[in-house]
């Protein structure tokens, strides 16, 4: 074969032709031989019996497939042509339809396959009228069986055979909701009114029985619901906050915050009742007695834990998102709800949020609550106090009714300064003496009109115009905006006087702070220099008061930028500090002067204290227990009965006798001389006997004076010197050293 390849005749058409037939002998003679080997040692295999059997199984077998996967195919045809199929898919509430449905009507009663999970961790929404079907008796979970093969069951509905099919999806790692499952279902004989019939069906009974699964506000079902954004400091928030406790939204919470002071909103989480406190051999009646009153734990639920709760025949899920906590106060701020309504009505919305004000509106019926700033321009505290009746302010008659009136009239007349082009905004200016009720008396207006009231500092240290102007921009209509002795903002030009005195007492402090450190380092051994103690004091710069300008003030009141409908109410103590353009008409537009009690209020304030009907017509000085005997100068601690005077026969003072003892007590008391809170002080350490109160009030009067003209003695004293050595100073001789 070499030499044919060799040759001269392999080149050329020929040639080629030749090599191929010679390729195509050497595959037959390659076939041939494998051939032979195949007869040689495959043919003796069949006349094995071994042999025989499993190629006719092998056979059999394959035409059994063969047939099998024939018949399935005609039969899915034939199906097809005869039956009406519905395909439910999840996320979606049609899935969770026919899903409930299913379970509840015990669907899948004959299937083999399920995945069991605690209905507490997924939320199946399977017949859940009560919360009790979540938990045992014990408080533990109960299992829940789903169906978890994609097999087919037939299942016998109102006389129809229904052909059902399930794939399992998977579930959200939070909510618990179910996504890439899905339900087919198959109806004979192209009954398509009994599918129709069916998902109806479903539908209503999961609307009426079931609890509807957690969703996520950015998932598919989202397009179906209404969704809610709420976020601080809207007041909104505040509202929702105390309505959902209220309807039971965090009943089933498990996570939650637990503090002893709330420093927010209240979420309305009770507490455990209260325990019974055993008392033991041990324990006396003072310390059983403080135990029984339990400090109020606060509760608060923890964040992106989605709730459900039922409202007016309503499902609404709630997610808490936890805002950042500030570092100085531990007030939580840029907190969010996210409320879904599993209704894509509206209104239902408006009615909730309407319903969570009425109901924080009732709740705060009998509280003021206060907001007090910070010096960073937030409302970072928080409390409430009782509302104070208007009968327990005593002024000169018709102040509290002109007062009370007026405010009245501002907000009835929003309408009116609209129209007339007027900015609605009022402004009044409580002025006096310290002690005369001007702080009480905007707790009372504010008790009265149902406001809460936004108090501002411009004291406080670092205030200032733009803290200022986000202050007054957070703040609701309809408040009251109190700011506080507003004349302490821009203080005067101190005499020289003045700045001596306060220069005498900062460098007596400074000599006291020098001399303690110094003996304390003497204590151990050490002795501080000069100039150390001269660095720990650090520089003699005067203290830093509010940065708070005379133009920001009165941009606040009426500029560009101050905000309408809110009661401005300013108070104190000297008007004559204040500048004209800031009390003039239009910014300040009433102004109220409080000056010392007259003999009126003091016989009123008398009464107040003492009821009629409620105190013994006998002095209980030096026998009672109750009555409380202090060792003041203003209080006599032997002062005599007055029993025999009044010649009283009951066992309690009457009205007449008490407007009587209350005329004494008035006539006691210089007009224009003593200030309400004073005679109030006075009358708490009588506050068990008027009696004693009537016979102590002119040792009251006296010591008063008496250490009245002492102050001003001292006061002339100290000026005297400060006036000799300024005198020394310059080198005359002081007349008074």
């Amino acid at each position: 074969m070499d030499v044919w390849k060799n040759s001269t005749l392999s080149a050329g058409p020929l040639g080629a032709a030749l090599d191929s037939a010679y390729s195509a002998y050497e595959a037959i003679l390659a076939v041939m031989l494998s051939l032979r080997f195949v007869v040689a040692y495959v043919v003796p295999l069949f006349h094995q019996t071994w042999f025989q059997d499993g190629f006719r199984l092998l056979l059999l077998g394959s035409v059994m497939e063969t047939a099998r996967r024939f018949w399935k195919k005609v039969a899915d045809r034939v199906t097809e042509s005869v039956f009406t199929t519905a395909t439910f898919e999840s996320p979606d509430f049609a899935f969770d339809w026919v899903d409930d449905y299913l379970s509840v009507n015990h669907a899948w009663g004959f299937l083999t396959a399920f995945r069991v999970t605690s209905a507490m961790s997924t939320q199946p929404g399977v017949q859940l009228a009560k919360d009790a079907d979540f938990v045992d008796d014990a408080g533990h979970p109960v299992p829940c069986y789903e169906a978890d093969a994609d097999r087919e069951e037939f299942w016998r509905w109102r006389g129809h055979w229904i052909k059902l099919s399930k794939k399992p999806g998977v579930r959200h790692w939070k909510t618990g909701e179910e996504s890439e499952g899905v339900i087919r279902i198959s109806v004979y004989s192209w009954k398509k009114w009994v599918l129709d019939a069916l998902v109806k069906e479903a539908r209503e009974h999961y609307i009426k029985n079931s609890k509807p699964r957690l969703i996520d506000d950015s998932g598919a079902k989202s397009e179906a619901v209404i969704i809610a954004h709420i976020e601080q400091p809207d007041r909104i928030f505040e509202w929702l906050c105390d309505f959902l406790g209220s309807a039971n939204a965090w009943g089933n919470v498990r996570q939650l915050y637990v503090s002893s002071r709330q420093t927010g909103p209240s979420w309305g989480i009770d507490s455990s009742p209260e325990l019974e406190v055993v008392k033991d051999e041990d324990m006396d009646d003072e310390l059983l007695e403080r135990l029984k009153k339990r400090p109020k734990v606060n509760y608060r639920p923890a964040a992106d834990r989605p709730q459900l709760f039922k409202w007016k025949s309503h499902w609404v899920q709630v997610t808490r998102d936890q805002g950042s906590r500030d570092w100085r106060t531990g007030k939580e701020e840029g907190g969010k709800l996210t409320l879904i309504l599993h209704n894509a009505n509206r209104s239902i919305l408006d009615d909730l949020i309407e319903a969570s004000r009425v109901h924080f509106s009732k709740a705060s019926q009998h509280l003021v609550t206060i907001y007090l700033a910070d010096q960073y321009g937030s409302w970072s505290k928080t409390i409430t106090k009782a509302r104070r009746p208007l009968d327990t302010l005593i002024l000169p008659n018709g102040v509290l009714e002109l007062l009370l009136d007026d405010a009245r009239d501002f907000m009835a007349s929003e309408k009116w300064y609209r129209t007339a082009g007027v900015p609605h905004r009022r402004g009044y200016l409580l002025y006096g003496m310290p002690g005369t009720g001007k702080s009480s008396t905007i707790h009372a207006l504010a008790s009265e009109l149902m406001l809460p009231i936004y108090s501002i500092s411009l004291a406080t240290k670092g205030m200032d115009d733009s803290a200022l102007q986000n202050l007054v921009a957070e703040t609701p209509p309809e408040c009251i905006l109190s700011i506080e002795d507003i004349d302490c903002a821009f203080p005067e030009p101190r005499s020289a006087e003045d700045l001596e005195e306060e220069e005498e007492g900062f460098q007596q402090e400074r000599a006291a702070r020098r001399r303690a450190r110094q003996e304390d380092a003497e204590a151990q051994g050490a002795e501080l220099p000069e100039e150390i103690l001269d660095q720990m004091e650090g520089a003699m710069l005067p203290p830093r008061t509010s940065d708070v300008t005379l133009s920001g003030l009165l941009n606040l009141i009426d500029g560009v930028w101050s905000e309408e409908g809110r009661l401005l109410f300013a108070t104190t103590n000297h008007i004559e500090k204040l500048d004209p353009a800031l009390i003039r008409p239009g910014r300040i537009d009433v102004k109220i002067s409080y000056t010392a009690s007259t003999r009126d209020q003091a016989a009123r304030l008398f009464e107040r204290f003492f009821p009629p009907e409620s105190y013994p017509s006998t002095s209980g000085t030096g026998s009672s227990a109750d009555v409380p005997r202090l060792s003041s100068a203003y209080v006599s601690v032997s002062a005599p009965s007055r029993a025999a005077d009044l010649d009283v026969p009951r066992a309690f003072l009457n009205k007449d006798e008490v407007h009587k003892l209350a005329e004494e007590f008035a006539a006691a008391i210089p007009e224009h001389k003593f200030s309400a809170a004073a005679l109030q002080g006075f009358l708490l350490l009588w506050k068990s006997d008027p009696l004693g109160a009537v016979s102590a009030v002119r040792e009251f009067v006296d010591n008063s004076e008496k250490e009245e003209k002492e102050r001003d003695d001292a006061r002339r004293k100290a000026a005297a010197r400060r006036k000799a050595r300024r005198k020394q100073d310059r080198g005359e001789d002081p007349e008074v050293l």
